[in-house]
C-alpha cells in the first residue's frame, strides 16, 4: 500500500465537501440554462470530458472507501472472534 501525505491546507471537511458540491450543482444549473459556454474557458466537448474524468476519479474514491471500511470490519470481526476463542 502506498504511503499517501496529507498536506495540512487539504480540507476534506463536511463544510468543505458541501462547497465543492454546492459548486458543481451551480454548474448544473448554468448547463441547464444553457449557459456553460459562458462560464469556462473549456470548449462543451472539453468540459464533458473533464467532468468525466472528475466522476471516473469519484467513482473510484467511492470504491476505495467503501473497500478500506469492508477491510477494517472483517478485521475487527476476526479480532473479536479470536479474543471469545481465547476466553472459551
Amino acid at each position: 500500500m502506498t504511503r499517501i501525505r496529507i498536506h495540512r491546507h487539504e480540507d476534506y471537511s463536511r463544510t468543505e465537501l458541501e462547497r465543492i458540491y454546492a459548486y458543481f450543482d451551480r454548474l448544473h444549473d448554468i448547463a441547464g440554462e444553457g449557459h456553460a459556454r459562458e462560464v469556462t474557458d473549456y470548449s462543451p466537448a472539453e468540459l464533458v470530458a473533464y467532468l468525466h474524468e472528475i466522476c471516473f476519479t469519484l467513482d473510484e474514491t467511492i470504491r476505495e472507501i467503501e473497500g478500506c471500511e469492508a477491510r477494517l470490519q472483517n478485521l475487527s470481526r476476526e479480532k473479536h472472534s479470536s479474543k471469545e476463542k481465547e476466553t472459551s
